[in-house]
């Protein structure tokens, strides 16, 4: 079916072409994968408690950290991974 309207004036044309009894499902989402919560912070301001994935650089309430907050959590979440290489068995680390 194709239907065609015209304005009066000519400068506007819109065609549509299809079938309203055609109906297709949507494809569906690629499933999505993300990393498990590398540790917890609460927001020093609101204090809000919250996820970190990866980088964490903001609180989702109140936004941009100050950069001093951001390295000394970068430097805290360094150290705690560091920690656990002392609880690793020699032959592991091997």
């Amino acid at each position: 079916m194709t239907r065609r309207v015209n304005s009066r004036g000519g400068a506007v044309r819109m065609t549509y072409s299809g079938s309203s009894s055609a109906r297709r499902a949507p494809r569906p989402l690629q499933r999505i994968v993300e990393e498990a919560p590398i540790r917890e912070r609460t927001c020093d301001r609101c204090g809000d408690r919250y996820a970190v994935f990866g980088e964490h650089v903001a609180c989702p309430v109140c936004g941009p950290h100050l950069p001093k907050a951001v390295a000394t959590d970068a430097f805290d979440a360094q150290e705690a991974v560091l920690s656990v290489v002392g609880h690793v068995p020699t032959d592991v680390l091997a």
